[in-house]
């Protein structure tokens, strides 16, 4: 009987504790009032990857139908190794065992209109085949032409002409308050 009591007890001041921080918040909540209107009259951000819609905001169609042919779909295969069992010496089983073979994917870039793609050295580094797919579903093996650890960036090619590619922007001509646009397609969904 004194469980029940305690049990009840202990409803009963949650429930009361649960009102009064309701009535709190409630009282000490900001009135909405006209000054928080959304004015219509805001400038909206116009540069030669975006546009305004019928809404009057920014609008990036425009920049994701420059890029969306450029955009690549890196996928990696890397074989079965060979791998170590340190603690085989102690607790006795197999000294090597053979890992299940693995696969990476991630995004890409077409950088020239002759194959040349920047990617993640992470999603090819040690890759034993590259295979790229492109928006329009074509696909392609690649090798790796040059690959930098420190700062994650691989190029790799594929055999393949008259590709949309991107040009390289001047980062000294960013300023703080750009928009910036992320493209990518690590998924292969497009």
């Amino acid at each position: 009987m004194d469980n029940i009591n305690r049990i009840i007890s202990g409803i009963i001041i949650g429930c009361a504790s649960g009102l009064m921080a309701v009535s709190a918040y409630k009282l000490l909540e900001p009135k909405h009032t006209s000054d928080y209107k959304i004015q219509s009259n805001l400038p909206v951000l116009r540069t030669a990857l975006s546009g305004t819609g019928s809404t009057g905001l920014t609008d990036f169609t425009y920049a994701a139908d420059k890029t969306i042919h450029a955009v690549v779909h890196v996928k990696t295969n890397y074989a079965a190794q060979q791998i170590y069992n340190p603690f085989s010496d102690f607790f006795g089983g197999q000294r090597y065992y053979n890992n299940t073979p693995q696969q990476a994917s991630g995004s890409g870039v077409i950088i020239s209109n002759d194959g040349y793609i920047v990617t993640n050295n992470h999603v090819v580094e040690g890759a034993d085949e590259i295979n790229v797919n492109l928006y329009d579903n074509r696909e392609f093996k690649a090798k790796v032409i040059g690959n930098d650890p420190n700062t994650d960036l691989a190029v790799i090619k594929i055999d393949a002409k008259d590709l949309q590619f991107l040009t390289f922007a001047n980062s000294d001509e960013v300023q703080v308050g750009q928009w910036v646009l992320a493209v990518g397609n690590p998924f292969n969904l497009a």
